[in-house]
């Protein structure tokens, strides 16, 4: 049993890892790629709180075969999840941030992949 929910949590093992995209302020467009909201970070808190609870309450229960790996299992879980969540929102916040600090920058795309951001030209001034 243990094994098998081990075997179907390893793959959601935190979502912040998987799906937050940080901020690349050096290659164009980079801070319109990044995350900026937290909703990964926020789903890995619950799964934090959710294995870590599971574990104090297995702990705390006195007919539980193979008590011992139960608890380690969602200690590990929730240590990977609370790692996750603290990624995400430290990086949901940076890319909020970069995004508040110039919001025309994170909304230009770049002229081609790799390539610098496209800008309209400048109108001449008036009178010339």
């Amino acid at each position: 049993m243990i094994r098998a929910s081990a075997a179907l949590m390893l793959p959601l093992a935190g979502c912040s890892f998987a799906f937050v995209q940080p901020a690349h302020q050096d290659e164009p467009g980079g801070i319109a790629g990044c995350t900026s909201e937290p909703t990964m970070p926020v789903v890995d808190a619950i799964l934090t709180l959710t294995n870590a609870g599971s574990a104090v309450f297995v702990g705390l229960q006195s007919d539980v075969r193979n008590q011992g790996a139960a608890v380690g299992v969602g200690v590990a879980f929730a240590s990977i999840f609370l790692a996750s969540a603290i990624y995400g929102a430290v990086t949901t916040s940076r890319c909020a941030d970069l995004q508040q600090d110039d919001p025309a920058r994170h909304f230009l795309p770049p002229a081609y992949p790799g390539g610098p951001a496209w800008r309209p030209p400048v109108p001449p001034a008036p009178g010339k």
